[in-house]
């Protein structure tokens, strides 16, 4: 199953850790070799494989266009050097993520009161917490490596949705042992739908990534911004979003980070178009280079170099 889950995200690799406490507890419970071969053998096969497609993965990346290749992340990323910025992601993950998203909103006083119980019952020599302190400082590691990753994309916490499960079912369990606390689950339960469906509507009406002036105004870009040509855009966090709306082909960068040995070799390259959601006077590397703001669309600007 690991082997499996590698395939679609390598960074579940860290979920080795607790393979490995599960042959060697076996091991110390029999003193037999033929665990640790079995295990050793098992790890060699996981790793074999996704090393076959790691350099598989980097043959696709270098063979790509560059739009594509430039969003594509093949090693760890550069830790933040801000601490509000780490407060800030843990808090994203924490709040955000995690018991909005893989709680619920609705069911995290259940989730609570489950782990409440389980930090009060717990049981350090039990069959199951080494496996589960190994689960959890796996997904430590991996927080910690790919840090930058978190800020933006909930997926990442995919391995932790089963903690959220089991605290959820723990607390819902030992609730629907009281008078009060079944009453509460049976409110919270009829609630999770409406969260979720508010959730959703908030996320994808009220509070849309994607500007208004590229779903109702994208015609306008289009009949300017050259259909054969490639485009640099500033502001899409996505970072391919905006090249959908505008049905063109470039490039989705920081201007503000890019520096102008970069800028030179775009523009030799062909590359003379930008559509910006800050106006281009704010932009420093743009100053070394003669440009004509086209049009203003709403916030943004189409600027040819």
């Amino acid at each position: 199953m690991l082997t499996l889950a590698t395939i679609t995200k390598q960074l579940y690799l860290f979920y080795g850790f607790p393979l490995v406490y599960l042959f060697l507890r076996k091991y110390i419970e029999n003193y037999r070799w033929k665990i640790l071969f079995m295990g050793f053998f098992s790890g060699i096969i996981m790793l074999s494989i996704n090393y076959l497609l790691y350099l598989y993965g980097l043959d696709v990346n270098s063979s790509a266009p560059i739009e594509r290749s430039s969003t594509v992340q093949l090693n760890v990323g550069r830790l933040p050097t801000d601490w509000k910025r780490y407060i800030h992601i843990i808090q994203t993950v924490l709040s955000t993520w995690f018991l909005e998203m893989y709680v619920n909103t609705a069911a995290i006083p259940i989730f609570i009161y489950g782990v409440y119980l389980s930090i009060k019952n717990k049981q350090w020599k039990s069959n199951y917490s080494g496996f589960w302190i190994m689960w959890i400082l796996s997904f430590v590691i991996m927080f910690i490596t790919f840090i930058d990753k978190f800020e933006h994309h909930g997926y990442y916490l995919t391995s932790v949705s089963i903690l959220a499960a089991l605290g959820s079912t723990y607390g819902m369990m030992n609730l629907l042992k009281k008078s009060f606390g079944r009453k509460m689950v049976i409110f919270l339960v009829l609630l999770m739908p409406l969260v979720m469906v508010g959730r959703v509507s908030h996320r994808w009406i009220d509070n849309k990534q994607v500007p208004n002036e590229l779903i109702y105004s994208s015609h306008v870009f289009q009949k300017i911004l050259p259909q054969n040509e490639k485009i640099i855009i500033h502001g899409d966090s996505t970072p391919l979003v905006y090249l959908y709306y505008l049905n063109r082909k470039g490039l989705s960068l920081d201007l503000n980070a890019l520096s102008v040995n970069k800028m030179s070799e775009y523009k030799k390259k062909g590359i003379k178009w930008l559509v910006s959601d800050t106006d281009p006077s704010e932009f420093q590397v743009l100053k070394n280079f003669q440009y004509s703001k086209i049009i203003e669309i709403g916030s943004f600007h189409i600027i040819k170099l």
